[in-house]
């Protein structure tokens, strides 16, 4: 058998040398991918603060406090949703206010909006705080555990990046 002549312009070194520089090429982009995709999964979080006389739990039965919420990744115009679980610990009833302070980065303040309600935003059939025995919301009765539903939305210009902020959590005497 005859052996076939590659052309001048191919020898064996420059085909090694392009099969090494594609599997190269293939390694990069798939780092480059990864990075990315990192990039965009970071998450949401945020730290609770709550006045004297109030405590925070993650259900109704626990008793383990709830100190932070890892809301996990929100994309532009989503909504996520969490409850908590609000404790008045006084003797007397307390009026609940809730607020958020300190976005990082700041940007972050005016494209996400936070709210509270005393009725989940998803029940066909919502029971108030009033039916359940635990006060007239936002009033919170002594000694009562009352859910607490939270939502956070993103507006269409937030971008994915990594959001932390402060929900507070106040108790006043009614």
């Amino acid at each position: 058998m005859q052996q076939q002549k590659l052309p001048l312009f191919v020898t064996k070194t420059r085909v090694a040398l392009l099969i090494i520089a594609l599997i190269a090429s293939v390694f990069i982009a798939g780092y480059a991918v990864g990075r990315l995709t990192t990039q965009k999964t970071l998450g949401t979080n945020a730290n609770l603060v709550t006045t004297v006389n109030l405590s925070l739990y993650p259900d109704v039965a626990t008793n383990q406090q709830l100190l932070n919420i890892t809301w996990g990744i929100i994309l532009p115009t989503q909504v996520l949703r969490y409850t908590v679980w609000i404790q008045n610990d006084a003797q007397i009833p307390l009026n609940i206010s809730v607020w958020t302070r300190d976005w990082v980065p700041d940007w972050a303040s005016g494209n996400f909006t936070f709210a509270t309600a005393e009725t989940s935003p998803l029940s066909p059939n919502p029971v108030s705080w009033e039916n359940q025995g635990f006060g007239i919301y936002p009033v919170l009765y002594p000694l009562k555990r009352a859910p607490l539903y939270l939502t956070l939305t993103a507006s269409e210009n937030a971008t994915s990046s990594a959001i932390n902020f402060v929900i507070v959590f106040q108790g006043d005497s009614v």
